[in-house]
């Protein structure tokens, strides 16, 4: 804990009040360019991993990056997130992004054997049906990747059936997008909601436009945070 606290202290000085004139904007609103939903694993930093500055994602992190399907009436802090950033912040892209050695899809090989009562049995229970979407490998390691991809596009199309997710899809207002990635490498792969297969971000970036905000493009905000 005292690491965690010194970082505190040399955050404010060194790294927030240098640039006082970037964040003191951020303390009256924010602009996200993407909604990102990620898995709380320690060594999952989107920021880092995407090497974003502070008001560039809204992040919602929990075991599995997991997204329940829109229920009429329901609650849950993934559904609340999305009302938010769509109907609030006007954010146009979402990612999920899933993430090699991933416990709580491991977990998922074995359900069973937990207690129904258990809080990790219920989250993960309703998820069991990427289970049945997979081909059979006796490499368990092979099997783990594959659930992992597609627990990805299962997260994709459970996003879809959000009244709000949907209307925006069909104007061509909002994008969507199944990423992984590979803690080995530090590499994130592209997954393609078709066919599963991964690829490369680096391979299909130059297809990708630049999200100006309403305050400063990425650009500017890169030069400005050391």
């Amino acid at each position: 804990m005292k690491r965690l606290a010194e970082g505190t202290i040399v955050f404010k000085d060194k790294v927030f009040e240098p640039n006082k004139e970037f964040f003191q904007p951020l303390s009256h609103e924010q602009h996200p360019v993407a909604l990102m939903f990620t898995c709380c694993d320690s060594r999952v930093e989107p920021a880092i991993i995407t090497q974003s500055p502070p008001g560039t994602l809204f992040v919602v992190k929990n075991p599995g990056n997991l997204i329940p399907k829109y229920q009429v009436g329901g609650s849950s802090s993934e559904a609340a997130a999305i009302e938010f950033a769509l109907t609030m912040l006007n954010v146009h892209h979402i990612i999920v992004c899933g993430h090699t050695d991933c416990a709580a899809l491991k977990a998922m090989f074995s359900l069973k054997d937990l207690p129904q009562e258990s809080s990790i049995y219920q989250w993960l229970a309703p998820n069991l049906e990427v289970l049945d979407s997979l081909e059979v490998h006796q490499d368990l390691d092979e099997c783990l990747n594959e659930l992992i991809r597609r627990n990805v596009i299962q997260q994709l199309q459970n996003l879809a059936t959000y009244p709000e997710v949907a209307k925006r899809l069909e104007a061509g207002a909002l994008h969507l997008y199944g990423w992984k990635y590979r803690l080995q490498s530090g590499e994130t792969m592209l997954i393609d909601p078709f066919s599963c297969k991964p690829e490369p971000l680096s391979a299909v970036i130059a297809n990708l436009e630049e999200e100006v905000r309403p305050d400063m493009t990425l650009g500017q905000i890169e030069k400005q945070v050391p």
